[in-house]
């Protein structure tokens, strides 16, 4: 998939490195989940189910990130 290769299958979380295993969407619009690429992160399990649990801290976070790399 796109994602996996963009971030070369790695977790995307700062001073994380570990393998990339699930997608995280970074916004919902309407209560959807947007499907863009461009709106889709790489991150290990762990992270992801961080990402989840501090859905406001991680959106700032990863948004940052995603901003710095020029994909949202």
């Amino acid at each position: 998939p796109a994602v996996f290769e963009r971030d070369r299958w790695t977790c995307q979380r700062e001073n994380c490195g570990m393998p990339g295993e699930e997608c995280h969407h970074l916004y919902r619009r309407d209560g959807e989940w947007l499907l863009k690429i461009e709106q889709i992160i790489l991150l290990c399990k762990p992270c992801h189910e961080y990402a989840q649990g501090h859905l406001k801290e991680s959106r700032i976070e990863l948004g940052d990130k995603m901003k710095f790399r020029g994909l949202e």
